[in-house]
């Protein structure tokens, strides 16, 4: 997110648009402002006969230490200055500044477009597999993006559109019994894949929760997939549990371990 406010930015001053480059502006600082962390001093204090008795002295003496905010800390900062612009125009209003409160609306509504809501829907298997295509394809041997159970009445394909009908996210839900729990009623993930422009906006984890919620309206327990080792951290961070020895698959050639969640 924080990237795209500064690609926007460079494109807005690229076009000579001065509203959005200042509302831009500001939001940007905002974010620096809460990007930076109090640290603790670990400077060595100058010495006695220093201009300024215990000064700091050396290379980064004065350095701000720095965390990266995740992507929705910056949307929540996106909607804050959106929300104060908003009060702000409200109060003018109601005070007879009608022009002042008109240019606030026009700035708040700039920011529109980084508060959108993300929800999940079924969709028709056509419909994901461009983005299975383009995520889970582009670095493997193998451009097939027909999955093993893909047409079959019970799967569900869920996945997550923008407000213009473009599918970001998706994930494959099918009734399969898991290797490690043999005779146990079990769903399969396949095919999860978020678009690389909305990576760290938590649309991975609301895939996870519509499956876990697929499972809980079918009487099912268990949740598992092969997964990929490069996807093993989002997955343990969802509750997942990693068993057995990896393994590559013949279709990817990408390491492998199969993961299991217990509802």
């Amino acid at each position: 997110m924080n990237d795209r406010l500064q690609s926007d930015l460079t494109a807005a001053m690229r076009r000579r648009d001065a509203s959005t480059v200042r509302v831009l502006r500001t939001v940007l600082a905002a974010v620096a402002n809460a990007e930076a962390v109090d640290a603790v001093p670990t400077h060595v204090p100058a010495p006695a006969e220093s201009p300024i008795a215990g000064a700091a002295h050396g290379l980064g003496a004065t350095d701000v230490a720095r965390r990266e905010l995740t992507d929705a800390e910056v949307v929540a900062i996106v909607r804050g200055e959106r929300d104060e612009r908003l009060a702000a125009a409200a109060e003018l209003a109601a005070n007879g500044h009608t022009a002042r409160a008109a240019k606030l609306r026009v700035e708040a509504a700039l920011l529109d477009p980084y508060l959108e809501t993300f929800a999940v829907e079924v969709l028709p298997v056509d419909e994901v597999r461009p983005l299975r295509l383009a995520v889970l394809r582009h670095d493997t041997p193998t451009k097939n993006v027909v999955l093993p159970g893909d047409d079959h009445p019970d799967t569900r394909h869920l996945a997550i559109r923008t407000a213009d009908g473009r599918v970001v996210a998706t994930s494959s839900w099918s009734e399969q019994e898991s290797p490690d729990r043999p005779g146990a009623r079990a769903l399969q993930l396949r095919g999860m894949a978020v678009a690389h422009s909305h990576h760290r906006l938590g649309l991975g984890s609301q895939l996870i929760d519509a499956g876990r919620a697929l499972a809980a309206e079918r009487g099912i327990g268990l949740l598992w997939a092969n997964a990929r080792d490069s996807a093993l951290d989002f997955y343990v961070a969802e509750g997942f549990d990693i068993v057995g020895e990896g393994f590559v698959t013949a279709d990817t050639q990408l390491p492998h371990h199969r993961i299991l969640r217990q509802l």
